[in-house]
């Protein structure tokens, strides 16, 4: 893997893909080990409950424009798939309910 896309991916797995609960205690033992950077909606609240300043929040969800620059380098090494066989990953599981029909 070329140095460019290598700065895209961890090492080693330091916790898996999971919901949280957002508390106080979260994320604690990297928190330790000096400065990250925290993305998603949930910041603002983590932000408040942990009163740590000097790890980095941005409150935007990341875009698709943002994977602009990993996606032109994956596709210079080859490193694409068929997306007609691809399943994403979604961190919560989809449940397709019934379809509910109001007639007033």
């Amino acid at each position: 893997m070329n140095n460019k896309i290598d700065k895209y991916h961890a090492k080693e797995v330091v916790q898996e893909v999971s919901a949280v609960i957002l508390e106080k205690e979260s994320f604690s033992r990297f928190r330790e080990s000096g400065k990250l950077t925290f993305i998603g909606t949930g910041i603002e609240k983590f932000r408040e409950l942990i009163q740590e300043e000097q790890h980095r929040y941005i409150t935007s969800n990341p875009a698709s424009i943002t994977l602009c620059d990993l996606a032109i380098e994956k596709h210079k090494i080859s490193d694409t798939v068929d997306v007609a066989y691809f399943e994403p990953f979604y961190l919560k599981e989809f449940k397709a309910g019934l379809m509910q029909i109001i007639i007033k």
